[in-house]
Order: C-alpha cells, then sequence, then structure tokens
C-alpha cells in the first residue's frame, strides 16, 4: 500500500502546504453547456422521476454533460484502482481504466467529463504523497488511458536534494482540469519545481491529441508563491474563470481572490478577492455560459453540516449570498449543495438537514419552487449532497457519503423529459 513520503519543513508555498490545503477544495466543475430550449421559469420545472440508486464498493463521482452515464471510482476508499463508466438507464457497468500503475495515484476529486460526454481528465494525488504525478485523459468509450503530460521524471519530489544533486529541468506538477468548451484540450493549473524549489505557477492548455501545452496569456507569473484551482470557461471560450491562493509571509497574500483570463492573450483581471485577510478565498463551482454569473462557495464552510454559497458578477465582482430556503419554501432548511442548470438561468438547491429538501429558484431568488421534500429516513434515497451534477438533458445526480449511493433526478422542463433512463 502506498504510504506518503518524507519531507522537511517547508514554507506555505511548497508542496506539504498543498499536501495539506488539497483535502479542503475539491475539484473544478466542468465547463458549461447551453441546454436545448433554456427557460428561467421555474413553475416550467417538474420532478417526473425520483431514482434511488447504489453502485456497489464505487464511489460517485461525476453525471455526464449528456446525463447518460456515470463515473465510478472503485474501491470507494482513498486508493482507488479503477475508474469505471456505469449506464444510467440501466446502472449496468460499461467499462473501467486500471489506474494501479499511477505513481501518485488517482486523484479523485479532480476527475472531470468532457462537455461532449466523450473524455474524462483527471490528476495524480501528488500534494498528498509528494511524488511525481501527471495528467491524464481516459476515453470513455474504451477505457484507454493517455499521459498527456509526461515530464520524463517519476519518483519522489526532494525539495530539499543535497548539494550537486539536483535534478536537471523541471518537474510538472497539474491539478485541477477542466476541458476546454469544444472538447480539445484539457486547461489546468501547473506547478514547477526545479533544483528542488518552486519555480512558480501557471495555467496552461494541452490538446487531448498531445503536444505541447499552451501557457494562457496573461497568467505565468514566476514569482507567484500559490497555486490556481477551481477553474471553468464561457461556453464560447472567450474566457476562463480561475480560483487563486496566493501565499504570503503573514497569510494569504492580496491577488487571492478569483480571476478571469482572455483567451486570446488579454490581461488578466482579479474579479473577486478576500473580504477579510484572515478568510480563503471563494472557491469557484460553475460558470454561467456568458459568463456574466459564478456559482461559488465560502471554502471555510466545506465539511460542515451546511455550505455558504453567493452568486459573483463576472464584471463588476460583486457578490450576492444565496440565502437559505425560507417563506417561499415549506420549511427552513440549511444548503448542503448549490447547482447552477446548464443553461445559466435556474439554480437546484439542495437541504439534507433535519429533512431532504430540492427546490430550484430564479437567479434573483424571487421565485422558487420546491421539487421535493422528504421526512429524515422516510425515504431510501441518498441526498447528502457530497455529489451534485446537473446534466444538460435535466437529469440530476445526488451522491451520498456512503459509497456509491445515490439519488438520480429526472426533471421535466417545458414538456421535454429528462431522456437518460426513460
Amino acid at each position: 500500500m502506498r504510504g506518503p513520503a518524507q519531507s522537511s519543513t517547508v514554507r506555505p508555498r511548497t508542496l506539504s502546504a498543498l499536501g495539506v490545503m488539497y483535502l479542503l477544495l475539491a475539484a473544478g466543475a466542468s465547463p458549461p453547456s447551453t441546454a436545448a430550449e433554456p427557460t428561467g421559469d421555474v413553475s416550467a420545472i417538474t420532478l417526473v422521476e425520483q431514482r434511488s440508486i447504489d453502485i456497489g464498493d464505487g464511489r460517485l463521482i461525476a453525471l455526464s454533460p449528456d446525463g447518460e452515464a456515470i463515473a465510478v471510482s472503485r474501491p470507494a476508499g482513498p486508493e482507488a484502482s479503477e475508474v469505471c463508466i456505469h449506464d444510467v438507464a440501466t446502472l449496468e457497468q460499461r467499462l473501467c481504466a486500471d489506474v494501479r500503475n499511477l505513481s501518485a495515484g488517482l486523484w479523485v476529486d479532480s476527475v472531470v467529463w468532457s462537455p461532449d460526454s466523450q473524455w474524462l481528465a483527471f490528476a495524480e494525488l501528488w500534494p498528498m504523497y509528494l511524488v511525481d504525478g501527471d495528467l491524464w485523459l481516459m476515453d470513455a468509450s474504451t477505457g484507454g488511458l493517455t499521459n498527456l503530460l509526461d515530464d520524463g521524471y517519476d519518483g519522489v519530489l526532494d525539495l530539499t536534494p543535497a548539494e550537486g544533486s539536483e535534478r536537471e529541468g523541471v518537474i510538472t506538477l497539474p491539478m485541477y482540469p477542466t476541458f476546454t468548451p469544444d472538447s480539445a484540450g484539457v486547461t489546468f493549473s501547473r506547478t514547477a519545481v526545479q533544483a528542488g524549489e518552486i519555480r512558480g505557477a501557471d495555467i496552461a492548455t494541452v490538446p487531448i491529441t498531445g503536444g505541447d501545452p499552451v501557457t494562457l496569456g496573461g497568467t505565468e507569473r514566476e514569482d507567484l508563491e500559490g497555486e490556481y484551482r477551481s477553474k471553468d470557461w464561457t461556453a464560447d471560450g472567450s474566457a476562463l474563470f480561475a480560483s487563486l491562493v496566493e501565499y504570503s509571509e503573514s497569510g494569504l497574500g492580496p491577488d487571492s481572490g478569483i480571476w478571469v483570463f482572455g483567451a486570446g492573450g488579454e490581461e488578466a483581471r482579479q474579479v473577486a478577492g478576500l473580504t477579510d485577510p484572515d478568510d480563503w478565498p471563494p472557491r469557484l463551482i460553475r460558470v454561467s455560459p456568458r459568463g456574466e454569473h459564478l456559482l461559488v462557495v465560502d471554502p471555510t464552510s466545506v465539511g460542515r453540516f451546511s455550505a455558504s454559497y453567493a452568486l459573483v458578477d463576472g464584471t463588476s465582482g460583486g457578490v450576492e449570498p444565496i440565502e437559505t430556503l425560507g417563506a417561499k419554501a415549506s420549511r427552513s432548511m440549511p444548503f448542503s449543495g448549490v447547482r447552477l442548470s446548464p443553461d445559466g438561468l435556474l439554480l437546484l438547491t439542495l437541504s439534507s438537514g433535519h429533512g431532504k429538501q430540492v427546490a430550484v429558484r430564479d437567479l434573483s431568488g424571487s421565485n422558487e419552487k420546491v421539487l421535493l421534500t422528504e421526512p429524515t429516513g422516510a425515504s431510501p434515497s441518498d441526498l447528502a449532497g457530497a455529489v451534485l451534477t446537473w446534466a444538460d438533458n435535466d437529469v440530476v445526480l445526488v451522491g451520498g457519503y456512503t459509497g456509491g449511493r445515490g439519488t438520480l433526478l429526472f426533471l421535466d422542463r417545458e414538456g421535454h423529459d429528462g431522456g437518460a433512463g426513460k
């Protein structure tokens, strides 16, 4: 069994700090795509079917954007040996990819689907084990794996090498991948190590066909003490939004927050920063197709009974907290999950405290519709919200905290049923 590598004490900018902090933040959400007939009318949404699922000893990862497949890691523990694809309609396993030979192991929280549902991408768990890791592409139709970022090194990340023993060249450490909107490339955060020292961080895109990564214009900063984390493209590929955590001697640096980068090399700018120097910056979950709304979560609330969510204006950076269910709902409950609809016009809110409640609302919060309400223990459905994805065909996957248990919600929007499994 793989064990954590030994390392010396290093500054917060170094890999050991990343090993502590990676557990706090999930991977960035998959790129947005536009629904066939978008509508912001919550009265047009109805719940057609609620189906409880249980996929053996696997861990639910995410629903494919087309709503027809579920990515699952197996076994459900911390050291997965396979990434498998299950059919939504039957829950039967289509295929699996063997990931046992990855040097640093599968980083489950980094697994993302391509917008066309043909590929998955993921990074290795190098921040935990301090072992070199690469960026991988998985063919969802065959299970074939491709190393997209092989830097030629495979071994322990020694940040305090003996004099004269430094490895020549640069070790590239990828994390937080997401696909470009056309599914032709994988955009990822990149930390570089040379001669045992961090040499800055940036964001780059590598074609799924292979080749040299292209640094996104304006993002490369050799003096950056930190890393770019969750990220998401606008639907037309003109802009990328990304969460940045910058370290300083006294805590987090002033550049921490959410940044936007132009695909054509335009100057990057900070959209939202720290509200308090002692707090963590907001974590980006999803960007609306045109980039006018950013769904974010307060990272300090991750792992709590409830989380704090907000919408950030993609231009002005204005923050609008998403209030918990109140007078417009049958009962008031804290959130365990919030997601944007694929067209960016609606929010789905999930609560699973003293009861289970799923609702949809418009972005202003002025109109809301409760889709289901259940008392705790009254149903076998698992609505804990550890996984929450909304597919283009209006099928929603809610994953629980126990193995492969979860719930599929089939929504009907303006007479068009969520098609998977129907």
